[in-house]
């Protein structure tokens, strides 16, 4: 690799059927962190230049399940590269080059590194994980709504566009949920973020100490998830990155996108049967039995 080329450009392409400016269809913003973070990472190493992807997106299938977060994603960052035509000059006309192959020290026209598809998830990511978290904290402008100090405990339900098989038992919530409220002696505060509807969720909402919160937006919501103190998730990668964002331990029924934590021991599935680990039982009594 060649470092500090400046006729070199990375772009971190999102999955879409069409990108005019704004994506038609296609990733979801927990998918599109994926692809935008590796594209940094390279940016870091090598010296390249990022153009700024399309984070933008329209899509019909929220509005047709009349969920209250239609995850266009407009303003939710900041320009992080090139913007403007000379984005799309460099998109349509740039020499592409395979990333496993040398570059070209001297090449007339702009030398282009397309990034995309999910990878490995996370765990190429997992050596970059402060760096990323302060780049997606510098370019985001929706905020975490809670602090560190809430000792929150987050929980993130996926139903919407989830098929029945994919998604994590209402059962299996309600199981942990009483488990911790249990642990913490009635003490802990539950925060439920979920594209279900309160009637979907109402075995949950009825649970004393649980409430529905919505920061505003899909990112402010993952950064609001990623200040709870212990998390449970859902086998969705919105869950995934909360974790991965936060370091905080967590809990799954099923998950499909691998390792996320540092300290892997701090990440569990969890089946119906099984109890929590003790280093989690323990973390939970230091939170609320001080």
């Amino acid at each position: 690799m060649i470092k500090g080329n400046s006729n070199i450009y990375i772009y971190p392409k999102f999955d879409s059927f069409l990108d005019i400016g704004i994506r038609i269809g296609g990733f979801g913003l927990a998918n599109c962190l994926f692809v935008y973070s590796r594209a940094i990472i390279l940016e870091k190493k090598y010296g390249y230049k990022l153009i700024n992807p399309t984070w933008e997106r329209l899509g019909i299938g929220q509005y047709l399940r009349k969920e209250k977060d239609k995850r266009n994603y407009f303003g939710l960052f900041k320009p992080d590269g090139v913007t403007g035509l000379k984005k799309y000059f460099l998109i349509l006309f740039g020499k592409k080059i395979d990333l496993k192959k040398e570059l070209k020290k001297k090449c007339i026209l702009p030398q282009l590194i397309v990034v995309e598809g999910l990878s490995d998830y996370f765990i190429p990511l997992l050596p970059y994980q402060k760096f990323l978290r302060n780049r997606i904290l510098n370019i985001a402008k929706s905020k975490s709504t809670i602090t560190k100090d809430n000792n929150y405990i987050g929980i993130h339900i996926r139903l919407g566009d989830y098929s029945q098989d994919r998604r994590t038992s209402l059962d299996w919530y309600k199981k942990q949920i009483l488990r911790i409220k249990k642990i913490a002696q009635n003490k802990a505060e539950f925060l439920l973020f979920s594209d279900g509807s309160d009637i979907e969720l109402q075995s949950i909402l009825e649970i004393d100490g649980v409430k529905k919160c919505f920061a505003g937006n899909a990112l402010a919501d993952i950064l609001t998830l990623s200040n709870c103190s212990f998390i449970i998730g859902s086998d969705s990668t919105f869950s995934g990155w909360a974790v991965f964002l936060g370091q905080k331990p967590a809990i799954f029924q099923k998950k499909h996108f691998g390792r996320i934590l540092i300290e892997q021991d701090k990440e569990q599935i969890i089946s119906d049967e099984d109890d929590l680990p003790t280093n989690m039982i323990k973390y939970l009594e230091n939170i609320f039995n001080e």
